[in-house]
């Protein structure tokens, strides 16, 4: 009989855990979003800033539109769809947009650790 419960219990907190991991996923998934959402620069903006690409667009053709945009590649960032980028003309955001980026971005409202290493750029740094 013992041994009955003891699997039972096992079993409750591996759903337990199960449950759990997936309320933290889901809320962390909620704050990403949400912070992405407000950060998102106008199309006016110019300077120094993260350029988001589609997944798997080659760097060729990332250049390619930045150059086109007016601005130039500065880096890659760790994740391949993520770029820092810059332009001095006004316009740059919408024009880079317009030539494919999915979003560009300057400053987070959040610390570094929510994007990691992936290219944030302060406003420090961009001046």
């Amino acid at each position: 009989m013992s041994a009955e419960l003891r699997i039972d219990d096992d079993f409750r907190w591996g759903r337990f855990t199960a449950w759990f991991m997936g309320a933290v996923l889901l809320v962390w998934s909620a704050v990403v979003l949400l912070v992405l959402a407000t950060s998102g620069l106008d199309e006016d903006e110019q300077g120094t800033m993260l350029a988001a690409f589609a997944p798997g667009t080659p760097d060729v053709a990332v250049m390619t539109r930045v150059i086109e945009a007016g601005g130039s590649v500065v880096r890659q960032t760790a994740l391949p769809s993520l770029w820092v980028v810059h332009g001095d003309d006004a316009g740059f955001v919408g024009r880079l947009r317009s030539n494919g980026a999915l979003a560009a971005y300057r400053e987070l409202p959040l610390d570094v650790p929510l994007a990691g290493c992936t290219g944030v750029i302060l406003a420090r740094e961009a001046d």
